[in-house]
């Protein structure tokens, strides 16, 4: 099998409908299947080894300073969905972290909130101050600052990223926080922050952006920093 034969199914996969995420997975699963075939030495070259992954899906997957713009303008005026947004443009947190974050985990004197993600490990986490304040404006008896199932944010989430007429989804929030915050602080620190375990699963971040920040962009990323991590 060589390099032509791979393209040639590729573009056959397109003619057929197949769609760019779909042939992004059938990319990657064929390259991790060739480079144990060559480290096997079944094969003397991997033919996958030049052949990118698609771009443009790493692309799609954070948002653009004018798209954030959009949904922090369909959002003015109200509190709730101002503080929902905020939370997740400004944590990196995943939908399920976002829907359990709890009063009872913020530190409100050090402005930090604790959350237990992915493997049981805690993250100890700055609020920034934009995002504090808005969250203040929430706060109820309700245990959970949103008091809503993970399946009612992303309902909601989606709500408004149609009214904003932005294509996306909750996770989407989390790759552009990365994306962002890697032009602003070392790569192990963005780790961390994610809750990741190694430095090759920010990979997908680093292709994706690699400009100056605006000011704009600046002033959502910028305000936050890893206080403290725990097990």
């Amino acid at each position: 099998v060589t390099r032509d034969h791979l393209n040639e199914f590729f573009k056959q996969l397109i003619g057929n409908g197949f769609s760019e995420s779909t042939l992004s997975g059938y990319k990657r699963s064929l390259r991790k299947m060739f480079r144990l075939a060559e480290g096997l030495e079944v094969i003397r070259k991997n033919p996958m080894q030049n052949i990118p992954i698609s771009r443009t899906i790493e692309r799609t997957r954070f948002f653009t300073e004018e798209e954030l713009k959009k949904i922090s303008k369909t959002v003015e005026g109200d509190n709730y969905e101002t503080a929902l947004v905020l939370f997740f443009i400004q944590t990196g947190f995943r939908i399920s972290e976002v829907t359990k974050s709890a009063w009872g985990q913020v530190n409100h004197t050090k402005r930090t909130i604790q959350i237990l993600g992915k493997g049981s490990k805690y993250r100890i986490q700055k609020i920034p101050g934009l995002l504090y304040d808005a969250i203040l404006k929430i706060k109820s008896d309700k245990p959970t600052i949103f008091g809503k199932s993970v399946k009612q944010i992303d309902r909601e989430l989606r709500a408004i990223l149609k009214r904003a007429k932005v294509i996306g989804q909750a996770h989407d929030f989390r790759r552009t926080w990365a994306t962002y915050s890697m032009q602003l602080v070392p790569l192990d620190v963005v780790r961390n922050r994610m809750g990741h375990t190694s430095l090759s699963q920010l990979d997908k971040y680093t292709r994706g952006y690699n400009q100056e920040l605006s000011d704009y962009l600046r002033n959502l990323y910028s305000d936050w920093q890893i206080t403290e991590m725990g097990s």
